[in-house]
């Protein structure tokens, strides 16, 4: 191979690995989030549908190199129609909305080129409420109204096929929260859980996409 050949080779994989390092350097923004879709049904029947909709646009900013700090913000939407039962009476599905917002400390490290290893500790506030359906999948009258805080550590990789763009992997490794839910009938008292999970246990992994600049 001649060296002038050599010297192109090199200097490309220099600019790749510098365009690499230079998207999670001090000073940079980086813009993306996820968006997730799915249906099942509840039982071998087919009735009772599910159907859950996600969005989470993210922002953060390179507080220095390779450590990023900001916000995701939350929006899901899941629903189940009610169902006519075997007496020829509506048995209620339900819908459950939520919004909540968490902040994000992130790490990002090198291990190959255009990859990078990252984790994300997060605190996140949520409030949504829960409505009955019937079997029109129309919602009506809310039968309780829940909070949710929580926290984890969240590890992925990082995969950048051009200059400005991140594609990434994640899933939720350690996570615990706790949950406040109001029922809206009158008398009745409000009940709160926590829970501690483990990603081995329940994975539930992620992708979304990042625009850095």
């Amino acid at each position: 191979m001649k060296m002038k050949n050599k010297l192109f080779i090199m200097a490309m994989l220099c600019a790749i690995a510098f365009s690499t390092n230079a998207q999670t350097e001090k000073g940079k923004f980086l813009l993306g989030g996820g968006v997730n879709f799915s249906t099942s049904n509840q039982d071998n029947q087919g009735s009772g549908r599910k159907t859950v909709f996600g969005l989470s646009p993210r922002i953060g900013y390179l507080v220095s190199d390779n450590w990023a700090v900001g916000t995701t913000l939350n929006y899901s939407i899941s629903k189940v129609k009610g169902t006519i039962n075997d007496n020829n009476t509506l048995d209620m599905g339900n819908q459950h909305t939520y919004y909540g917002i968490a902040p994000f400390v992130r790490y990002y490290a090198k291990i190959a080129d255009n990859f990078k290893f990252f984790g994300d500790f997060n605190v996140q506030a949520a409030f949504g409420k829960e409505k009955e359906v019937n079997e029109h999948g129309k919602s009506g009258a809310t039968k309780s109204k829940h909070n949710t805080y929580s926290t984890g550590i969240s590890p992925g990789l990082a995969f950048f096929p051009a200059k400005k763009w991140a594609i990434e992997f994640s899933f939720p490794l350690v996570s615990y929260f706790t949950q406040k839910i109001t029922p809206e009938m009158p008398e009745t008292t409000s009940f709160k859980y926590d829970a501690f999970t483990f990603g081995l246990s329940s994975f539930n992994p992620s992708i979304g996409v990042n625009y850095h600049f």
